[in-house]
């Protein structure tokens, strides 16, 4: 669930012709899921943003990662711009609970590949908004 906005002509075609040649829409099951879940979505969210803070602070302090990609961490890149943007009311915004780590190079491709691959409580993928772990 999600849009595609634009205020270009020509790509708000592409992307119109794009959608028709493609058949995408949302099933009426995939909508009722969605708004029966609304009531309960500032909590999940609530819950979904500690638990990716948590992990990405507890992550960032093994002697592997160079660096963790989270705009609610300080050290972040673009954590300013997002404590700017997204700051509530007397205190701090939700970051969500996506994130990203970068690995000391010396460890390889090879090395990042077995790790995750013997991950036993995340599991390998490319979606998000579900309600498993991933990585």
């Amino acid at each position: 669930m999600g849009s595609v906005i634009t205020r270009d002509a020509a790509l708000h075609l592409r992307v119109k012709l794009t959608h028709m040649r493609l058949g995408l829409g949302v099933g009426a099951n995939d909508a009722e899921a969605v708004l029966r879940s609304l009531p309960s979505i500032g909590l999940r969210y609530r819950a979904h943003d500690a638990a990716a803070r948590e992990l990405a602070r507890w992550i960032g302090g093994h002697p592997a990662v160079v660096q963790v990609l989270h705009p609610a961490l300080e050290d972040s890149p673009g954590h300013a711009h997002w404590a700017a943007l997204c700051a509530r009311e007397g205190g701090e915004g939700a970051a969500a609970g996506l994130f990203s780590v970068v690995i000391d190079e010396r460890h390889g491709q090879a090395r990042v590949d077995a790790f995750c691959d013997a991950l036993q409580l995340f599991k390998l993928g490319y979606s998000w908004g579900g309600p498993m772990s991933l990585v």
